[in-house]
């Protein structure tokens, strides 16, 4: 959609929605090294700073005193600056025309903006340390200058309404921004704004009235018209769009309010409303399945009776609906209608992260998703089939019948984070790995079977559970091969549950709360954070106890910074989000108010760099897990190809320059198919690498007279911070492993022997 991405006002509308949220939830204004620049400043930007000040948490832990101004900002920001109030209605809805299909509507946060630029210029002014901190930061440095971007930002909204709203049409791909007009001059502060602020890459701005509208000649592509009535004020690109409009507003007609959609997004303002966003799904349907085989798909899915989606924002709290045109089915219906939730009487009230769903039942998601694949491939779910012949079990009626589809689950993660860290002058240390401690409940119809077909699939995998009375109840407990330490699984069934632990212990706990009513379910906590005060009747839950965050955050601070922090974790109120399905909406609700300096300052300190480092180990992952894949497919190849070895390459794996694989006589020994395109691409020759999730990837082999008796796939991070390990393997199908920095070249099969192998 056309939308007035290069206007000046534009950009002020976006900047009114969020900013303020930003900073009365996020604490200060955004890091440098969060924001994105461009490859020019970037590049000059790693020129002129040392890898210690690139770290912007390393500043907080040499200067201490950074980190309590930063703490008084927040607090000041969060208890001075007031927010626009809940507006009732609207004057701009009513105004669109009938072919509005997107519609956001935000407030006028001009005054708010303003209070927290003041309260931020009069605290630089009172504290040394923060301008200092300040006047090395690259948004201090930017053209133009932050400072008159906020004050252009402020003066405009003096201008307008207390509601800014972005409508437009994705059938006819326009939109436009529009605000009522609340005193004259609109049309002269405009074009110096605009001057002041568009900088040489802008496009043009043509400020029109109605009249001189009428008679305007289309622009280019890039270029805005903004029409100053002296009731509203409207923005778009589309010339034509913006003479309908005007036409509308004329007219009187109700246009948009007259529609159902129209009628629903005013539902919105109905009980107060803060900032909402609508879009009507059934006019995008169409793009989204153009083939009949596209639209069968997507009716037998049942994402093709999609409606509406809502989402609103109301002090601090937000909710969304998805609405359906007719009752849910197919994968739209998985999710089941609201209901008690059992499995939550197993979860302890001091869980880090907990929650719940409702699934319909187990077996007849089986049958959805069966009838689904079938129809897109007949031969799709023969390995299936093939899998429960070797294990001698029905999944559907021996596993899956028997579960209701409840789970529950709950959830205690260390964030392991070197104090050194925060130094980055400091040799780095590793922190060893501590398993996280979590809990599961699914409810189930039938106990006795559940056990029977988990004792058989233990025997097929030459597994077998070591069982042991734990007073009335049975404890299980499966040893499964993961790494250097086994993963252990305890398990047992209570009161028409099947309730697992990562251990005995985290089992045992489980029983505990349940029996004696000190469990999540009956927690006052849990109950008082619940949106609008509901009951535990729901779709599924999720909650976050805020405080148990804290504290484990705080363990892994620096002395110097953890003894400066408010002791304020014990009152922090958890953070619950729900949702609630019916026969034709999912609903949900969440937040909360309870943000804290406490929870800024921590999570800015430790919830960052754990959250990089956790993306990194992802990508170590799937690059293990990949390597597989194409070991997997050196196998197959080899066994198709006896007279080859070893396919030579990874496009030799792949589907070839057009990717075509549907007719069996398009693979061959050159294009065998067994790899995506994404790892055996035409372009994944030998000595080449190909990127897949962070890592790069490539395949070398030796051939003798035709034929590759064996081969090395390497996987090495395609960036610094990509990952930490680099991994092999060859003929052999064992993964390697080695730590440091990206691997620049190829390695031999004798170098690949000598890594680490994944036990």
């Amino acid at each position: 959609m056309a939308f007035v991405h290069r206007s000046v006002l534009c950009r002020a509308a976006l900047f009114f929605a969020f900013t303020i949220l930003v900073v009365l939830n996020c604490g200060a204004y955004q890091a440098p090294s969060a924001r994105r620049s461009s490859p020019a400043m970037t590049a000059q930007s790693n020129a002129q700073k040392t890898p210690a000040s690139n770290d912007w948490t390393a500043e907080f832990a040499k200067n201490p005193e950074l980190w309590t101004e930063l703490g008084k900002l927040v607090s000041r920001m969060q208890q001075e600056v007031q927010l626009p109030g809940m507006r009732r209605q609207s004057k701009i809805l009513p105004r669109l025309d009938n072919g509005t299909e997107i519609y956001m509507a935000f407030p006028n946060y001009g005054e708010s903006l303003n209070q927290a630029h003041v309260i931020f210029k009069q605290q630089l002014r009172d504290s040394p340390k923060l301008t200092e901190w300040w006047q090395k930061s690259e948004l201090n440095k930017s053209d133009p200058k932050f400072d008159d971007v906020l004050e252009q930002l402020y003066q405009v909204s003096q201008y307008l309404g207390d509601e800014i709203v972005v409508a437009g049409s994705y059938k006819n791909k326009n939109g436009v921004l529009m605000a009522e007009v609340k005193k004259p001059g609109l049309e002269t502060f405009l074009p110096e704004m605009y001057r002041k602020m568009g900088g040489k890459s802008a496009g043009k701005l043509t400020v029109v009235t109605p009249q001189e509208l009428a008679t305007l000649k289309a622009g280019g592509k890039d270029d805005a018209i903004a029409l100053v009535r002296p009731d509203f004020l409207v923005i778009g690109t589309d010339l034509a769009a913006l003479r309908t409009l005007n036409a509308q507003i004329d007219s009187g007609k109700k246009g948009f309010a007259a529609t159902p959609f129209g009628q629903r997004m005013n539902q919105a303002y109905v009980d107060g409303v803060g900032s909402v966003i609508g879009v009507d799904l059934q006019s995008m349907i169409p793009d989204f399945a153009k083939q009949d085989s596209d639209r069968a798909m997507l009716q037998a899915s049942g994402f093709a009776d999609l409606k509406y989606a809502v989402w609103e924002m109301n002090d601090h709290k937000g909710g969304g609906e998805l609405s359906f045109t007719g009752p849910r089915h197919g994968i739209a219906s998985w999710l089941a209608n609201s209901g008690p939730m059992g499995g939550l009487d197993f979860l302890s009230p001091a869980a880090t992260m907990a929650g719940s769903v409702l699934l319909k039942s187990p077996a007849q998601i089986f049958d959805d998703f069966r009838d689904l694949a079938l129809s897109m491939n007949p031969k799709s779910l023969d390995s299936l089939a093939q899998m429960q012949m070797a294990m001698g079990i029905d999944l559907r009626n021996d596993l899956l019948s028997k579960l209701d589809g409840e789970i529950a689950f709950e959830m205690d993660v260390p964030l392991e984070m070197d104090p050194a860290h925060m130094d980055q002058a400091a040799p780095v240390k590793p922190v060893p790995a501590t398993p996280p401690t979590w809990r599961l409940a699914l409810r189930v119809n039938d106990p006795q079977g559940v056990q029977q077909t988990l004792t058989k699939l233990l025997a097929a995998s030459h597994m077998q559970a070591k069982d042991q009375a734990a007073g009335k109840y049975t404890v299980h407990t499966i040893e499964v091969p993961s790494g250097p330490e086994p993963l252990r699984i305890s398990y047992t069934f209570a009161d028409g549950y099947m309730v697992a632990g990562s251990s005995r212990a985290a089992l045992s706990e489980a029983l505990r709360v349940h029996q004696t009513g000190e469990s999540l379910a009956k927690s006052a906590r849990l109950r008082t954070a619940l949106p609008d005060n509901q009951a535990l009747i729901a779709s599924a839950i999720q909650y976050q106890n805020m405080g148990s965050w804290m504290r484990m955050f705080a363990k892994q601070l620096p002395a110097n910074i953890a003894q400066m922090l408010p002791q304020m974790t014990a009152e922090m109120t958890p953070t619950v989000s729900a949702v609630y399905g019916t026969d034709r909406a999912i609903k949900s609700s969440g937040g909360s108010n309870s943000t804290s300096v406490a929870a800024v300052l921590i999570g800015a300190a430790i919830a960052i760099p754990n959250l990089q480092r956790a993306k990194g180990s992802a990508n170590e992952a799937g690059a293990a897990s990949s390597l597989r894949t194409i070991n997997t497919a050196q196998v197959v190849y080899f066994t198709s190809y006896p007279n080859k070895g070893y396919a030579p390459d990874l496009a030799t794996l792949g589907p070839g320059t057009s990717g075509g694989c549907d007719d069996p006589k398009s693979v061959t020994e050159k294009r065998a198919c067994l790899l995506s395109d994404t790892l055996g691409g035409p372009t994944c020759t030998a000595g080449s690498w190909c990127k897949k999730d962070g890592y790069n990837f490539s395949v070398r082999t030796v051939c003798r007279f035709g034929t590759c008796p064996g081969y090395v796939a390497v996987a090495t991070p395609a960036t610094n911070g990509s990952g930490t390990k680099s991994f092999c393997s060859v003929e052999d199908a064992v993964i390697r492993f080695m730590i440091g920095a990206p691997v620049s070249g190829q390695i031999s099969a004798a170098e690949c022997k000598r890594w680490t192998a994944i036990r």
